[in-house]
């Protein structure tokens, strides 16, 4: 399945967010962090933002008023790629039982890659990027989980590819997950 992410990030206040697809139509971005300095739109199954095609490519405009009534446009161009998901080998405790280890198989063209373990909707390790890994794994003390032990902890590892070797603009995303019990 393929959707489109959306997101604006100033430090300067945002009161509002419409974007211009490469159709023409519009779609105001509703979602904010901090009071304004992101605005987003993450596509959702319940919306229907999925398909079984790629997005459309092209250019796509992002309008943007300033709560200073300031405005600005900027524009992108969305390319028609994507990933394949990361096979995850393996998420598990280590010989010793001091660590929880992740280990994946590399995804062709992927520029790096983004970690995070939640359990349930709670946050346990907050998404972290990686761009120079090698072999592909990942530790984390056991320690950090035992506040909230016992459970399922679910990780989720994201490829990345970027517009450019900067890995500022994000071109494409791929999603795997795996859980873990913990007692």
């Amino acid at each position: 399945m393929f959707g489109i992410a959306h997101s604006v990030f100033s430090y300067n206040g945002i009161s509002q967010v419409s974007v211009k697809n490469p159709q023409g139509d519009t779609l105001l971005l509703t979602s904010k962090v901090d009071d304004g300095i992101s605005f987003f739109k993450d596509p959702s199954i319940n919306s229907g933002d999925f398909s079984t095609s790629l997005p459309g490519s092209g250019l796509y405009s992002y309008r943007v008023t300033f709560k200073d009534k300031t405005q600005t446009t900027y524009t992108n161009t969305l390319g028609a790629n994507s990933l394949l998901p990361a096979k995850i080998d393996s998420f598990d405790r280590s010989a010793d039982g001091q660590f929880i280890v992740l280990k994946w198989n590399p995804v062709n063209e992927a520029q790096g890659y983004q970690v995070r373990i939640v359990k349930g909707n709670t946050e346990v390790i907050p998404a972290k990027s990686y761009y120079e890994l090698n072999p592909l794994r990942v530790q984390f003390p056991v320690s950090t989980f035992t506040s909230f032990s016992p459970g399922t902890f679910t990780v989720e590892l994201d490829a990345l590819l970027f517009e450019s070797a900067a890995h500022q603009q994000l071109q494409a995303l791929s999603v795997s997950k795996d859980s873990i019990q913990l007692q």
